[in-house]
This record gives C-alpha cells, sequence and structure tokens, in this order.
C-alpha cells in the first residue's frame, strides 16, 4: 500500500471554503477509486475475449455497481451552500479519519485484484472478489458517513 495521497497540497478543510475543501478531496478519492474500475473493465475485456461467460456475468455486476458508486461519490447537489462558520475541530477530526480510513480500503482493493490475470483459471479469483465486494460495501458506507458530517454544515432553504 503506497502512503496517504489524500491530503497532499490540501491544508485542512479550515483553511478553504468548506464546499472547495470538501470537493478537493472528494475528487482525489474518485481518481482513486477509478484505479478499481480501470482494473475491473480490463477484466472484464479478457473474459470477453475469452468467452468466460460466468466470469463476464460476475465481473459486469461489480462494474455497475461501481459505476453507480463512482457517479454517487462524483455527484455534487446543484446549489449546496454552506455555513460560513469553520467545521468544528471534532467534525474536522472525524473527516480526517474517515478520509483516511477511506483511501486505505481503496487502496486495499486495488491491491487485491491488480494482481489478477481476470481468467476463470485464476484460483483466487472468487476470493478476490468476494473481498471487493466487501470492500466496496465499506467504501459506501464511509462515503455516507462523510456526506453526513457535511450535510450538517448545509444551508437549506
Amino acid at each position: 500500500m503506497t502512503e496517504s495521497s489524500v491530503y497532499d497540497q490540501f491544508n485542512g478543510y479550515h483553511a478553504y471554503p468548506l464546499g472547495a475543501g470538501e470537493r478537493m478531496v472528494r475528487e482525489k478519492l474518485v481518481k482513486l477509486f477509478e484505479k478499481i474500475i480501470g482494473k475491473n473493465e480490463i477484466c472484464l475485456v479478457k473474459a470477453q475475449e475469452k468467452g468466460l461467460e460466468k466470469l463476464t456475468s460476475r465481473i459486469l455486476a461489480v462494474k455497475k455497481r461501481m459505476d453507480r458508486m463512482r457517479n454517487d461519490m462524483a455527484r455534487t447537489e446543484p446549489g449546496t451552500a454552506y455555513k460560513f462558520e469553520p467545521l468544528s475541530a471534532a467534525d474536522e477530526e472525524t473527516l480526517k479519519e474517515i478520509d483516511g480510513r477511506l483511501e486505505s480500503v481503496i487502496q486495499q482493493c486495488f491491491a487485491g485484484i491488480e494482481s489478477l490475470t481476470c481468467m476463470e483459471t485464476d484460483m483466487h479469483i472468487s476470493d478476490r472478489f468476494a473481498m471487493m465486494d466487501d470492500s466496496l460495501r465499506e467504501i459506501e458506507a464511509l462515503f455516507h458517513k462523510r456526506a453526513e458530517v457535511f450535510k450538517k454544515m448545509r444551508i437549506y432553504g
């Protein structure tokens, strides 16, 4: 696993308007997530070329889920405005933990499938896809926790 890069060139949420800081970190997390999507695409092409229907079906299910997750992660609500007051220290610490955990899980997920040959003969493919499914579930849950912290700071009306 590589060292953390989410907070590279990011001085913390207190140094930027809240919406800008949130967007900066979210974009880095989405970019990391897209590495997993890219590997899955490579596996899909290989499985389709070899006519491996069972494996293709499994990869397509994961692809559909990851595409939906990426869209959810990248989406911003139009006209979203945040309060001018800064995040509380507790909320900022919570976000740092969530962002760090998100990055870690995304990197673990990628590391788990990076070495796959994406062929039915790969003995660990079922284990890897099960691990990836667990990781995707955790990524979704963490991203929802992250969104809840920001939801408290929104201005509605």
